[in-house]
């Protein structure tokens, strides 16, 4: 009996280490990446900050600061995002989303606020929305580029977002 004990104690001890979990690739985009554009009409720098969670789940915040590596001001836009990366086709939504109350700055607004004052909205994509992400060779920036559609006059303008962490 204590023979068939010590071969099952053995057995099971073998199987801890010699069963691992395949792990599958990490995306390329896990971790932040900041959009910094400065407008020099506000005076301000407008971010767009991604933290990409997993491989399926990011955030996105939009702020206002002084300065390109500032402190944050405020915010504009917050919301967590779903997406599929697949070579460089980028799928992307979003619905729920904290935003200022007027985000497309009609006149005597203000341009940002604290995260308890944005308001709640719901936004209904009448597409899946898609982009191309193309990375530098050393992949701590990338290009993205929204899809340009047929029935608009002008394509969205390419974005460069850079690795900050």
């Amino acid at each position: 009996m204590r023979y068939i004990c010590l071969l099952f104690i053995a057995a099971c001890t073998a199987s801890l280490f010699s069963c691992t979990d395949s792990e599958e690739p990490m995306s390329p985009l896990i971790g932040a990446w900041e959009n910094r554009e400065y407008v020099d009409s506000l005076n301000y720098w407008i971010v767009e900050r991604y933290d990409f969670v997993n491989d399926s789940t990011y955030d996105i915040n939009v702020t206002v600061r002084d300065t390109e590596g500032g402190e944050d001001l405020g915010y504009r836009f917050i919301t967590r995002g779903w997406y599929d990366y697949q070579g460089e086709d980028f799928t992307y939504y979003y619905s729920d989303v904290l935003m200022i109350e007027d985000y497309f700055l009609r006149e005597g607004n203000e341009l940002f606020a604290s995260k308890n004052d944005l308001r709640a909205v719901i936004i209904d994509f009448f597409r899946e929305p898609t982009a191309s992400l193309t990375f530098s060779s050393d992949r701590k920036q990338f290009v993205f580029q929204d899809e340009c559609l047929e029935y608009v006059d002008e394509c969205p303008v390419a974005k460069t977002y850079v690795r900050v962490n």
